[in-house]
């Protein structure tokens, strides 16, 4: 049985760094990045052309991608764990205690999906309020 685990884990440790690989390849083969500059008005953050002139803009966009890769490496590792869930009762083998313990496993994998979900909609919110409250009200 232990070798069975071995395998197992393997399996799952090679599937989340196929996982992340997949993830960051598309930024990995894009265009070279711009060097930012120091200045006094910047403090190395690049500003973005519409900027009102503080940076906030960039931060914006820092912060929800710092946010994007957390939230995505967090909701892998919670799909793997329904993914091994389902796998344990699918080889349960009709033995309760082993039915018991996946399912558990599988309600816990869902609910942490669901609280990963909900912490990237409300750091959303949060973000933006912040960059809103920051930039001022939008004059239309």
């Amino acid at each position: 049985m232990t070798k069975f685990r071995a395998i197992i884990a393997s399996f799952f440790l090679a599937f989340s760094m196929f996982s992340f690989a997949a993830m960051a390849a598309p930024s990995a083969f894009a265009a070279p990045l711009a060097v930012p500059t120091l200045d006094a008005n910047t403090l190395g953050v690049p500003k973005a052309p519409n900027s009102s002139g503080n940076g906030v803009d960039d931060l914006n966009t820092f912060f929800k991608k710092a946010v994007q890769i957390v939230m995505g490496f967090l909701g892998m590792i919670a799909v793997g764990i329904i993914l091994f869930a389902g796998f344990k009762w699918m080889t349960a083998g009709g033995n309760d205690e082993a039915v018991e313990g996946a399912q558990k496993m599988l309600i816990q994998g869902v609910v942490g999906l669901v609280i990963i979900i909900a912490a990237y909609l409300i750091a959303g919110v949060v973000i933006n309020i912040i960059v809103g409250f920051v930039n001022g009200p939008v004059s239309g």
